[in-house]
């Protein structure tokens, strides 16, 4: 791995795992959303739409938010935009969802 005294490769190091660990986590929540689209019928576009068509847990998360909380005053697709845009200028946010959800785990 990587030495106490070279700081930069720590960070490195930290921001790889960062990443592995929200894969994980994406990789597991769209295996359960494939399995509840298989058994309920009903929500099979509602999950295809915030999960399956969804590169990743920023973009299921910003979609998410982009339907329940866009009204007339502000869309849904504007709204998602922005989310994007910020879950990409603060990783700290995803950061914070990935922790949440291991929490849950």
């Amino acid at each position: 791995m990587v030495e106490e005294g070279s700081s930069g490769l720590f960070v490195y190091d930290c921001a790889e795992k960062k990443v592995k660990k929200e894969a994980e986590i994406w990789k597991s929540i769209r295996e359960e959303a494939q399995t509840a689209a298989q058994k309920e019928p009903v929500l099979k576009q509602f999950i295809q739409n915030v999960v399956l068509d969804q590169p990743g847990l920023d973009g299921g998360l910003a979609y998410l938010l982009g339907q329940k909380l866009g009204s007339t005053n502000f869309d849904a697709q504007s709204l998602r935009t922005v989310c994007a845009e910020a879950f990409a200028a603060d990783a700290s946010i995803i950061e914070n969802v990935v922790k949440d959800l291991s929490a849950n785990k």
